[in-house]
């Protein structure tokens, strides 16, 4: 059936069926991304799975009230100023990310909003700080499933 979740197992492997795609990795779940506070530094250690995020360009102070760590239910994100909030599960659906990764995929909030989703999904309010400050926002996976994710929502 198109909707079924099939899944094989073996030793330390397996693959998985989401959508028309398989999936082959590791057995072990994936840990989420950490839910921590950004308050200094341009690299934020994010865990096993989920790796780093950095700010790539000259050295600035990070501004008040910045989190970084796993979506939440409901979470949305404003990519144009003014423009509608779209809710980050049906942009993670749009990019065909498994359920079962989405957790590894770092999404930065400020003052408790989603501004950032991984590096390719952008809060007006985040691009703006970072146009003013000449940075840039990297994510940087550790595992290579979950680059390989990154690699495909950024085309």
């Amino acid at each position: 059936r198109p909707d079924a979740r099939a899944e094989v197992q073996w030793a330390d492997w397996m693959i998985k069926r989401y959508r028309n795609d398989l999936w082959l990795h590791r057995r072990e779940p994936y840990a989420a991304c950490p839910d921590q506070p950004w308050t200094s530094g341009m690299d934020l250690e994010l865990g096993k799975d989920s790796g780093l995020i950095r700010l790539a360009g000259g050295r600035t102070a990070i501004p008040a009230g910045w989190r970084v760590g796993s979506r939440r239910p409901g979470d949305r994100i404003r990519p144009l100023e003014g423009g509608p909030s779209r809710k980050l599960k049906l942009l993670f659906q749009a990019a065909s990310i498994p359920p079962w990764l989405r957790l590894g995929i770092p999404v930065l909030y400020w003052d408790d909003e989603a501004v950032a989703l991984g590096d390719w999904v952008l809060g007006h309010r985040l691009r703006c700080w970072l146009a003013d400050n000449g940075l840039e926002l990297q994510w940087k996976p550790a595992d290579p499933v979950l680059e390989r994710v990154r690699r495909d929502c950024q085309g």
